[in-house]
């Protein structure tokens, strides 16, 4: 998730996904070892995985395609690229925070 939405950011040219979904697909119940012979990034990619679909209302622009659009489409697509990418963040932020609230936390032991 965080690969993607520094992939969004690199992208030169904002672009107008509208409708597209994004499907977060976690195995739950398994906490990840704590000391093993296994990488954690190994562990953690056979357990997650992140699809997007549902791209039929949007478009794909270049830097030759930008050229020919006109100052409202360039403003329209800033404005939804960006929404896109915070919509990204967010999910990327919730996802974090349930992970280190289930797993990272000690018991309580008075309060």
């Amino acid at each position: 998730l965080a690969s993607l939405l520094r992939a969004c950011g690199d992208v030169p040219v904002p672009q107008k996904w509208v409708g597209s979904s994004l499907a977060l697909l976690v195995e739950v119940g398994a906490a990840p070892p704590r000391t093993s012979s296994i990488d954690p990034l190994d562990w953690v990619a056979a357990r997650v995985k992140l699809r997007l679909f549902g791209w039929n209302r949007s478009r794909v622009s270049s830097q030759l395609s930008g050229q020919f659009t006109s100052l409202i489409e360039q403003q329209d697509n800033e404005l939804l690229w960006q929404i896109y990418q915070d919509s990204l963040a967010r999910v990327l932020w919730e996802a974090s925070r349930l992970y280190f609230h289930t797993f990272c936390i000690q018991d309580w032991t008075k309060l």
